[in-house]
């Protein structure tokens, strides 16, 4: 039998640590070690293939590939003209030029000389088309032209994970203005280019039903959920390893649990939080950023401890942005104030990001986040924007349950391959009364970021009194209060982060207003108690069973395998074959910017 050889590429702007990077090094093994190949030539394509990131995930894969019986041959390949990139051309013609080269180049990564129709070249286009690099956008549109035209053995896989029309001004300006002037056409033509050789892959149901709107034909459109390293999560914390684990770690036994307790007293010692060893941990395993609503959880943590206080607050990671080191230096400053027990962005000096803890000189100098997990009673979510949404799969296989807020559009896809999340609340909301005085700046506030969003998309205006009403249909829920009268509400999620701090401040002030809140589940229910962990074991355990069965690489491997021969044999059936239907991205505009999307958090 021959041997079964895939040829793929891996394009994304850069290869430092972020969340594509991830997917691209999760895809890599579940391809190596799920995959039907025999041999995987893999080029991995960015701006820093051969500078540390890229040495770094080259180095990861082959590492990986060694424990795996099939061939991969790793070439690294940097184009240092894939970075970020958003400033405009000076005329259509020299953008154009620039695009065209660029893609020149990328038809030469792929050496079509050497590839037969039958076992085509894939180049998988990471987030390609969200406006960081306009010129990249374009050279892909122009490459996958001149493979349709010279009907040569390779096409484009175009991987959204985000999408510029969702609320990110910055990068629909980008595109729209890269030729030297306002061109939305132009932008619409190279973001969603209309070839046979191309390709569509996202994350999740709801992305896919914008890219059908936009108008790109069902049967090039694919749903490939993210992945979770199964393996990872559910190994055996340090804690629970046995003395022969341990050695091949280079570790004799000892109390581990009080050793990254005791990491985590130090910081918070250094950095004035208050820890406390013998307290609960609730973990957050995130960034403190604006958009994970890390005021939320500390608000949740008031919740819980004005009913037994007994928890603590542990978030992982500091921001990196501007704006969002102000918010987290406020709310540590909040922290200090009034003593509260949590901690912020330890993870940084303490966790490491691989699955095997740094030992050094017979000590560990970074734990796992799963030897973080199985120290904690429950982890975090309260974040109001998600991609894919790993957290709320990672800590099911560490036997630990997930608490706080849903994210519907999202998870629907996770209920719908078996997950029981019906605990999560969807909104918390919050009395009107206690606004009176705000709210008008709040509803202003709103009617200034929607009309300036909108503006940007190029989408018609609404006049003020539309906007109120907007506002106040999506916004202001009226229902019954916990004490049975009807009252008007706010979600928590939907005020802004001043607003946020004050009603904190008030809290801090008078805690039996906590008994005020009102969260409510996705079906509008009120839940009858805020979610105290642990949930039943049948919930975490169903819940562990459903990531693994649904999440795990051989689940990924399996859909990817499905997209490269589906879409490998829609290439080479349609490869003259013009696409037919329009195309707009109008339609994704007006969701994503609908007053019930809006938030003023971020």
């Amino acid at each position: 039998m021959a041997e079964k050889t895939l040829f793929l590429g891996e394009l994304h702007y850069h290869f430092r640590r972020c969340g594509v990077q991830t997917v691209i090094e999760t895809i890599l093994h579940a391809l190596i070690a799920h995959g039907p190949y025999d041999r995987i030539e893999l080029d991995l394509i960015s701006s820093d293939a051969g500078r540390i990131p890229g040495r770094e995930l080259a180095e990861a894969v082959r590492r990986y590939a060694a424990g795996h019986p099939l061939t991969v041959q790793v070439r690294p390949v940097e184009l240092p003209e894939l970075g970020y990139r958003a400033d405009p051309a000076s005329n259509r013609q020299t953008f154009l030029i620039e695009s065209a080269d660029l893609a020149e180049r990328l038809l030469n990564v792929l050496r079509p000389d050497r590839l037969k129709p039958n076992n085509p070249y894939v180049l998988h286009a990471h987030n390609a088309n969200l406006g960081k690099n306009p010129r990249l956008t374009m050279a892909l549109k122009l490459l996958a032209g001149r493979l349709a035209k010279d009907d040569l053995p390779a096409w484009i896989l175009h991987h959204m994970h985000d999408f510029a029309e969702d609320q990110r001004p910055a990068c629909w300006s980008a595109l729209r203005d890269i030729s030297g002037r306002s061109d939305a056409s132009l932008a619409l033509e190279m973001m969603y280019p209309r070839s046979s050789r191309v390709v569509w892959a996202c994350i999740n149901t709801r992305d896919r039903d914008r890219l059908l709107s936009i108008g790109l034909e069902p049967q090039t459109v694919f749903v490939l959920p993210n992945a979770v390293d199964t393996d990872a999560f559910s190994s055996p914390p340090l804690t629970r390893m046995n003395p022969p684990e341990l050695a091949e770690l280079d570790l004799a036994p000892r109390d581990f649990a009080a050793d990254l307790k005791g990491r985590i007293a130090d910081y918070a010692r250094r950095n004035r939080f208050r820890f406390e060893p013998d307290r609960k941990i609730l973990l957050a395993p995130i960034k403190a950023i604006r958009r994970k609503n890390v005021l939320e959880s500390l608000l949740l943590l008031l919740a819980l401890n004005w009913r037994r206080d007994e928890y603590q607050l542990l978030i992982t990671l500091p921001p990196a942005s501007p704006e969002d080191c102000r918010y987290a230096d406020r709310m540590v400053t909040f922290l200090r104030r009034y003593r509260l027990p949590a901690v912020l962005g330890f993870g940084r000096e303490i966790l490491t990001s691989n699955d095997r803890p740094t030992v050094a000189d017979g000590r560990v100098v970074r734990f796992r986040l799963v030897d973080m997990l199985h120290l904690s009673a429950a982890v975090v979510t309260t974040s109001l924007q998600e991609g894919f949404g790993y957290v709320f799969h990672e800590s099911w296989l560490a036997h630990k349950a997930v608490l706080g807020r849903d994210i519907p559009a999202v998870t629907r896809d996770f209920a719908g391959q078996g997950l029981k999340l019906d605990h999560l609340y969807q909104s918390l909301l919050v009395p009107l009364a206690w606004l009176e005085t705000e709210w008008p700046a709040i509803q202003q506030a709103y009617i200034a970021k929607i009309t300036s969003l909108r503006a940007a998309a190029g989408l018609g205006g609404h006049s003020r009194q539309e906007l109120i009403a907007q506002i106040h249909r999506h916004k202001v829920k009226r229902i019954d209060s916990p004490q049975g009268d009807p009252a008007e509400y706010l979600d928590w999620a939907d005020l802004p982060e001043e607003t946020q701090f004050n009603i904190l401040h008030i809290l801090m002030e008078d805690n039996s207003r906590i008994a005020h809140l009102y969260p409510l589940d996705r079906s509008g229910r009120r839940l009858a108690d805020w979610y105290e962990p642990p949930l039943p074991d049948i919930i975490i355990e169903w819940n562990r069973k459903a990531v693994i069965g649904r999440y795990g690489l051989t689940n990924l491997a399996e859909r990817l395998g499905c997209i490269l021969s589906i879409g490998g044999r829609f290439c080479r059936q349609h490869a003259h074959r013009p696409a037919a239907r329009p195309i707009a991205n109008q339609p994704v505009f007006a969701q994503s910017l609908d007053a019930s999307q809006v938030r003023l958090l971020f």
